[in-house]
């Protein structure tokens, strides 16, 4: 079972047992427990998990941690627990960040039952950082999240290469999102002539930025490209195996009970708001022809060409993927379309949205 299959399954468990979720023993012994041990853990095995674990920062031995999680009977991981009724607050963290300065850990985790924290030491060695480089809802598990936490199973975990890989990935995220002037710097070597000054530094920094981020959005692209490959691929051996008629132009009916969502899609085309509405089916997340607009049904690209000759007849059509926005259900941003068919969380945080 791989570790995603397993955070859904106590994803259920906690769905079916949250209202008894009342005190801290409860929550450990439906999530807590439950997760150590998808990570591979052994909560039985006092050598691998150990409980009530002293971590006393005051050296009076009367401080402890809720879990240690140990490997070659050295302690790697701190989880500090709270009750699902509790709401995790700054104070929990300097609890968990005075535990981590008795102990020297790897990691740790600050965790009500549902939504887990995960902190390093990136900012400054053997200080808790006070930012948590991931943060999980057990209720919605996420791919992306399984796949950092495959770093921290029992079966994967290397401290140094987990650390720096980690450390890496923390990295590579800050300066895609706002490149440093070293970054910028070394690129602008590669392209200017001349020296590079703290004006060329200015000049490429937004420059670097972009090309970054385009880069991104061209593989989004391609993957999404060759996720669609594989289902014409699975549709035309399905057509193989029983034949019917079709009609070429025919298009799939926006009352198809099928439909498990329709999420208004937005966005503004030389000043003017375009809107349509994105087609979720239940058998896949997203489809070839997927965005309504007008009542007919076609595909993201092809539906960004219609809108936009409604402003400018000569008007070509985006990649649809990127083109079409919609409101994200927290922050109430503009968020790319792409981002839902990436992003497991996101999506199924989106579906359980009542239709507007």
């Amino acid at each position: 079972m791989s570790l995603y299959d397993a955070l859904s399954q106590i994803a259920e468990q906690v769905k079916e047992q949250r209202q008894w979720m009342t005190n801290e023993e409860a929550t450990k012994q439906v999530s807590i427990r439950p997760f150590i041990h998808a990570l591979g853990y052994n909560t039985y095995d006092l050598s691998e998990v150990q409980p009530e674990f002293v971590a006393d920062p005051r050296q009076r031995g009367n401080e402890r941690v809720d879990f240690v999680i140990k490997m070659n009977g050295k302690p790697i991981i701190l989880v500090e627990a709270k009750s699902a009724e509790t709401k995790l607050t700054d104070n929990h963290w300097r609890q968990l960040h005075d535990y981590f300065a008795a102990v020297e850990v790897e990691f740790g985790i600050l965790t009500n039952g549902i939504e887990f924290r995960f902190y390093a030491d990136h900012e400054k060695p053997n200080i808790l950082d006070s930012v948590p480089f991931l943060t999980m809802n057990i209720l919605n598990p996420d791919r992306n999240a399984a796949t950092i936490l495959e770093g921290f199973t029992k079966s994967s975990f290397h401290p140094t290469k987990t650390a720096n890989k980690l450390k890496l990935h923390n990295l590579l995220e800050r300066e895609y999102r706002q490149p440093s002037d070293e970054l910028v710097r070394f690129f602008a070597r590669k392209v200017a002539t001349g020296s590079v000054t703290a004006r060329v530094v200015k000049e490429f920094s937004p420059l670097v930025k972009q090309a970054w981020q385009e880069l991104v959005d061209r593989e989004i692209v391609r993957r999404l490209q060759r996720h669609e490959e594989t289902i014409d691929e699975d549709d035309s051996e399905l057509d193989n195996e029983q034949p019917q008629e079709s009609n070429a132009n025919e298009v799939e009916d926006p009352a198809d009970p099928g439909i498990i969502k329709r999420l208004p899609v937005f966005k503004t085309y030389k000043g003017v708001r375009l809107d349509a509405v994105l087609i979720v089916k239940s058998d896949l997340a997203y489809r070839d022809k997927c965005v309504e607009v007008d009542g007919q049904l076609m595909t993201p690209s092809g539906a960004s060409k219609v809108v936009k000759q409604t402003v400018n007849p000569k008007a070509a059509g985006e990649q649809g993927y990127l083109f079409w926005r919609f409101e994200h259900p927290e922050t109430g941003e503009e968020t790319k379309i792409v981002e839902l068919f990436e992003d497991e969380g996101l999506r199924n945080l989106v579906l359980s949205r009542p239709d507007a």
